[in-house]
C-alpha cells in the first residue's frame, strides 16, 4: 500500500468526518466510555496485583501466621453456626509466651480485632474495626504512618489509652484539623491519638482482620486492661529466626502448639499455621473470578463502542453509495475506496480511544493519591488500552470498509 493511497485515505476520512460532526462524535463517545472503563478496571487489578507483590517482598519471607480457625471455607461463610472449627480454642498469651521460648522464632506478634463504634467530642458514632497490635505491628502489617508515631514498648505494657487512627477516619472525625493530641471515645474509654496512618495497598496485611471498614489500632494492653475486650480473635504472627527452613519451623510451632493444647498423635489440630505463599494463593484464587468478570465487563462495553462504528460505517457507505460509483467510475481502485473507509473508521475510534484513556488516567491518579494505590497509571496499560480501542475500530469498521470497496460502479451509479 502506497503513502500516496494512505494520505489519498487520510485526507478524504478527515472530509468525511467533518462534514457529519455529530454522527461521529457519537461514534467516537461510545468508544471512549468503553476504552475508560476497560482501562480503569484493569488499572486497578495491576495496581492491586501490584501491592500484593509489594506486601510479600517488602515483609519477610519465612513470617506466618497462627490462627483459631483455618482458611476460610465457603461452607463457614454459609452457616457459620454450623461450622466446626468455631469450637476451636481461642489462642491465649500463654500460648504465645510458649511459643516464644522456643529457640527458632525471633519475635511473636500479636493481634485480635473486633467492631466497635468511635466517636469525637460527642460527634455522630462511626462504626470501625478495632485492630489490637503488640509492639511492631507495622511489621506485620504493611501499614506506614504518616502523621505522628506509632506507640512504644513502655505505653504498651503500661496500657497508655493511645489510639492510631486511619487517614480516612480522621479525616471524618476532625475534618482539616490535625488528629495527632486529640481524644476520642469508644467502648466506653477515651484514649489520645498518637498517630495516623495509610492501610497497606494490598489485603494480604489485612488479611487476620475481622470486620469492613476502617481499622483503628491500639496496643494490645489496652485491648485487655482497660477495655476488658473478647480476644477470642487473637492470633499470631511469627517472626523465625533468619537461614530457617520455614517447613521445619512451622512444624515445630505446630508440635509445641499441639503440646500445650494435649492433643494426641491422632488428633485433629485445632489451630492453624498459614504461611504467606498460602495468603497469596487464597487472594489469587479469590480475586482471579473476580477480575475476570470485570475484565470481560470492560471488553463488552468496548464491544458495544466496536458495534456504533460498524453501525455508523454501514450508514455512511449506504449515503455515500453515489460517491463510490462516481468515483470508481473516474479510476479509484479497491484498495483505495477500502483504505478511505477503513482510516474513517480508526480515526474515529482513534479519537474516541484518546478520549477513553486520557478520563481513565485522570481517574486511576485522583484514586491512587487518595487511597496511596502505586502502579494504578500504568503506561503499559494506556498504550494496551489505545492500541486495542484503534483495533476495535478497524475491525468493526473493516466489513462496511469491503462492502464500499466491493461495489460495482454501475450499480452505485444506479442511485443518480
Amino acid at each position: 500500500m502506497s503513502i500516496a493511497l494512505l494520505v489519498d485515505g487520510w485526507r478524504n476520512s478527515c472530509a468525511a468526518i467533518a462534514a457529519n460532526p455529530v454522527r461521529a462524535a457519537l461514534s467516537m463517545a461510545s468508544v471512549a466510555i468503553g476504552v475508560s472503563l476497560l482501562v480503569t478496571i484493569i488499572g486497578f487489578v495491576h495496581a492491586i496485583r501490584q501491592g500484593v507483590g509489594s506486601d510479600l517482598g517488602t515483609s519477610e519471607a519465612l513470617m506466618f501466621y497462627v490462627f483459631r480457625e483455618p482458611l476460610p471455607d465457603p461452607q463457614c461463610s454459609v452457616d457459620p453456626a454450623a461450622c466446626p472449627v468455631n469450637r476451636n480454642p481461642a489462642l491465649t498469651l500463654r500460648e504465645a509466651d510458649v511459643l516464644r521460648s522456643l529457640n527458632i522464632v525471633r519475635k511473636i506478634l500479636l493481634h485480635a480485632s473486633w467492631t466497635d463504634s468511635i466517636s469525637a467530642d460527642g460527634d455522630e458514632r462511626n462504626e470501625v474495626t478495632v485492630d489490637a497490635y503488640g509492639p511492631d505491628w507495622l511489621e506485620a502489617t504493611g501499614n506506614r504512618i504518616t502523621d505522628g508515631r506509632d506507640f512504644t514498648m513502655v505505653e504498651h505494657r503500661l496500657a497508655t489509652p493511645a489510639v492510631l487512627l486511619p487517614a480516612e477516619i480522621a479525616e471524618r472525625l476532625f475534618g482539616n484539623q490535625r488528629a495527632v493530641g486529640r481524644n476520642v471515645r469508644f467502648a466506653g474509654a477515651v484514649l489520645r491519638v498518637i498517630g495516623v496512618y495509610r492501610p497497606a495497598t494490598s489485603p494480604i496485611g489485612r488479611f487476620s482482620s475481622v470486620g469492613a471498614g476502617a481499622h483503628v489500632v491500639i496496643p494490645m494492653e489496652v485491648a485487655r486492661r482497660r477495655l476488658a475486650a473478647d480476644l477470642s480473635s487473637l492470633n499470631f504472627v511469627v517472626k523465625p529466626i533468619e537461614d530457617i527452613d520455614q517447613l521445619a519451623a512451622t512444624r515445630l510451632v505446630s508440635t509445641r502448639l499441639r503440646a500445650v493444647r494435649r492433643l494426641g498423635a491422632g488428633a485433629a489440630a485445632n489451630f492453624s499455621i498459614i504461611t504467606q505463599s498460602q495468603l497469596l494463593d487464597l487472594y489469587e484464587g479469590v480475586s482471579t473470578g473476580f477480575h475476570v468478570v470485570i475484565i470481560v465487563m470492560g471488553l463488552s462495553s468496548l464491544v458495544v463502542g466496536g458495534v456504533g462504528i460498524l453501525t455508523i460505517m454501514t450508514i455512511t457507505v449506504t449515503e455515500r453509495t453515489q460517491e463510490i460509483g462516481l468515483r470508481k467510475a473516474l479510476g479509484a481502485t479497491r484498495p483505495a475506496i477500502l483504505t478511505q473507509f477503513l482510516t474513517e473508521a480508526c480515526l474515529i475510534s482513534a479519537a474516541g480511544t484518546s478520549a477513553g484513556i486520557a478520563t481513565s488516567a485522570v481517574i486511576l491518579a485522583c484514586v491512587a493519591i487518595k487511597y496511596g494505590l502505586t502502579g494504578a497509571v500504568s503506561p503499559p496499560v494506556l498504550a494496551g488500552g489505545a492500541l486495542f480501542g484503534t483495533l476495535v475500530g478497524g475491525t468493526f469498521g473493516f466489513a462496511p470498509a469491503l462492502r464500499a470497496s466491493s461495489m460495482s460502479p454501475l450499480d452505485a451509479l444506479h442511485h443518480l
